[in-house]
């Protein structure tokens, strides 16, 4: 039960943030220049973790399958 209320946290966190960046976004050009470099700063370092996941995500998700299930057989054999 912890764990469902964990992940419904989780998901209406993450959903608030992304909501919060794009506010940030759309506001961007109207900004000040010392508020633009701070945002620019926090922007890049969740940059960071993000392309090192999506990078391994992409390489391990274009290796062939291991395994009994590595080659599907046709249906009905």
């Amino acid at each position: 039960m912890a764990n469902k209320i964990n992940r419904l946290i989780d998901r209406i966190s993450q959903k608030r943030a992304m909501k919060r960046w794009q506010r940030f976004a759309g506001a961007a050009n109207g900004l000040e220049l010392d508020r633009l470099r701070k945002l620019r700063s926090r922007a890049r370092n969740l940059k960071r973790p993000l392309d090192d996941l999506i990078h391994i995500a992409d390489s391990r998700l274009m290796l062939p399958l291991i395994g009994a299930d590595a080659i599907q057989s046709p249906l009905h054999s």
